[in-house]
């Protein structure tokens, strides 16, 4: 089975070695502010309580971009785009978003 995964707002899946795959799919900005104004937008407030190097791994489908919101051969986002349609939840209030970004923490096995 080929790994597989969703979109944060629509859970559309994408599997990672379907060579017919037309679905693009967006990870997360790495600019900390960048980021936080995606997770505010996105409304989930798991994402809000995820340290950068997780948010990083998360994706947002093509379905909630513009058409001007990708470089002229449309596989790339422009730095300046964020998800502007079709939302299934309301943006995250700013006070959830006060201590944006979480620290990592490494789980370690050992005790």
């Amino acid at each position: 089975m080929n790994p597989r995964k969703s979109c944060e707002i629509c859970k559309t899946y994408f599997y990672e070695k379907n060579l017919e795959g037309n679905i693009f799919m967006a990870s997360f900005p790495k600019n900390k502010e960048r980021c936080k104004l995606w997770v505010k937008i996105v409304g989930n407030k798991a994402l809000a309580e995820l340290p950068l190097i997780q948010l990083k791994r998360k994706l947002i489908c093509q379905n909630h971009f513009t058409p001007h919101d990708f470089n002229h051969n449309k596989n790339r986002l422009k730095r300046t785009s964020f998800p502007s349609q079709n939302f299934t939840r309301p943006p995250l209030d700013d006070t959830l978003l006060e201590s944006f970004p979480k620290p990592f923490t490494k789980i370690t096995g050992k005790l």
